[in-house]
């Protein structure tokens, strides 16, 4: 099994973080239109520093456990991946029902030279499985190999 590289950690804590903020802030908005309507009993910024306090904990402690159950084989004919840190989810994708493999990279994976590989997969039930903090590099060899394969599975 191989494991992602470790600056995914990093990477997800980073969006993780900016998520948090921008839906903290926007909850501080909420809660400042509710009190001009005098409906709010406690004071402005009570459940938006919650919120923020919450997500900050959330935000260090998720993408540590994330990491240490995310991992992905390539087997025989088959892509396996396993993730999920409380209910854990193994995935075997054939070759031969791959559909296409996109490489993506947001931009804080871009900083980091992290990318995702997003394989398409033909009758799953979520059509799509993504490989996230591969290295660019990485990331571009083994969508071409599992295509190569793919093509291979074609012309039997």
């Amino acid at each position: 099994m191989y494991i992602l590289d470790p600056s995914v950690k990093s990477v997800w804590g980073i969006v993780s973080f900016l998520n948090r903020m921008a839906f903290s802030v926007s909850i501080f908005f909420a809660e400042a239109a509710l009190r001009s309507f005098d409906v709010l009993p406690f004071p402005v910024g009570t459940v938006s520093g919650l919120s923020l306090v919450l997500g900050l904990a959330y935000t260090f402690i998720m993408p540590s456990l994330s990491y240490r159950y995310m991992r992905f084989d390539v087997q025989g004919d088959d892509l396996v991946l396993e993730q999920g840190v409380f209910t854990r989810v193994r995935t075997v994708i054939p070759y031969r029902r791959i559909q296409h493999t996109d490489v993506r990279q947001g931009v804080v994976e871009r900083f980091y030279g992290l990318a995702s590989l997003v394989v398409y997969t033909a009758g799953t039930r979520t059509a799509a499985a993504v490989i996230p903090g591969l290295s660019a590099e990485y990331a571009e060899e083994l969508r071409n190999h599992l295509r190569q394969f793919a093509a291979e599975e074609d012309t039997l």
